[in-house]
């Protein structure tokens, strides 16, 4: 048996051949993987072919004394059901994680690696977001922005502060269905408008009053200074907006006398 370990799964070998079942096991075993799917590939059977045929002529080259290797067998049947399934040489343990994903395949040389180096083994893949998880948390807020209206920059700050992340894509894959729970349970802070009250209004309405008061006493002074009418008539422009404010303002007030109150201050 060897020490070959992928990914958490042990990889079972015998006369120097490895289990391409447990390797699919290792790879998450999904169907459009299986054993039968590469080793039907006529990319696959060339590979053999010449795995065999430069095997047979090492073994000749040293008259005889080397034993023939093969580049795979399956065994069927027989007693013993641990032994059952694909069997291939190294070269073929490689050519099947290239198969599956450059990733899976870059997790399989280096365990293979350490292994001959006798380090310790490959524990994982990268333990950040595959491209198709990062489409569905990029659906997620998709949908969450459509329903709730909150801007796409409120909800990825949102995440990335939930999370403690500086991107989206450093989020662990372990903390995926966390994410999306979180993203889908987003809901806009609905802002409340301030209670409109007569304490907060009649300050301002006292404010307008006595600013009118003294800008009538500041036209009446400078009558005969033709200068300081364009400054005048600026600030009369501006008192006029100001009262016609805080007239619609006083139109809200529930109580009828708070409300005349109000725009008394406002009458000329």
């Amino acid at each position: 048996m060897s020490n070959l370990t992928i990914l958490d799964t042990s990889i079972r070998s015998q006369e120097n051949l490895f289990s391409l079942n447990d390797l699919h096991r290792a790879s998450g075993a999904e169907d459009k993987h299986r054993p039968t799917l590469f080793m039907r590939n006529q990319q696959t059977k060339e590979l053999i072919d010449e795995i065999n045929f430069q095997n047979t002529q090492r073994s000749n080259s040293i008259s005889g004394k080397t034993p023939h290797l093969v580049a795979s067998k399956i065994i069927r049947g027989g007693a013993d059901l641990t032994v059952r399934g694909y069997w291939v040489c190294e070269e073929l343990v490689l050519s099947y994680a290239m198969w599956i994903s450059p990733k899976f395949h870059l997790v399989v040389l280096r365990a293979f690696l350490a292994m001959h180096r006798n380090e310790p083994k490959q524990l994982a893949l990268s333990e950040t977001l595959t491209p198709e998880e990062q489409r569905q948390i990029q659906n997620a807020v998709k949908a969450t922005h459509e329903r709730t209206g909150l801007s796409y920059g409120e909800i990825w700050a949102r995440a990335k502060n939930k999370f403690n992340v500086a991107k989206y894509e450093q989020i662990p894959r372990s903390q995926l269905r966390d994410v999306l729970i979180y993203i889908a349970s987003m809901s806009a802070i609905a802002v409340k408008n301030p209670t409109l009250s007569y304490s907060l209004l009649y300050p301002l309405a006292l404010l307008y009053y006595y600013s009118a008061e003294f800008h009538d006493s500041m036209v009446k002074q400078k009558a005969e200074e033709p200068k300081m009418w364009g400054l005048l008539n600026r600030q009369c422009r501006t008192m006029d907006r100001v009262r016609l404010a805080i007239s619609m303002l006083a139109e809200e007030l529930p109580d009828p006398e708070h409300k005349a109150d109000i725009l008394a201050f406002l009458e000329p």
